[in-house]
């Protein structure tokens, strides 16, 4: 029970990183084409 135990706490933990990679990952895109898109108006 105990080993099933630290399995899932240790699955949640990778998950957590996982997920707060995408995201950092997904925010980071956003900004970008964000930045991307302001210059193409200050240009015009």
């Amino acid at each position: 029970m105990k080993e099933g135990v630290m399995m899932s706490a240790e699955f949640v933990v990778y998950f957590g990183l996982f997920f707060y990679l995408v995201i950092f990952s997904f925010m980071v895109a956003v900004v970008i084409l964000l930045y991307k898109i302001y210059k193409a108006i200050k240009e015009k």
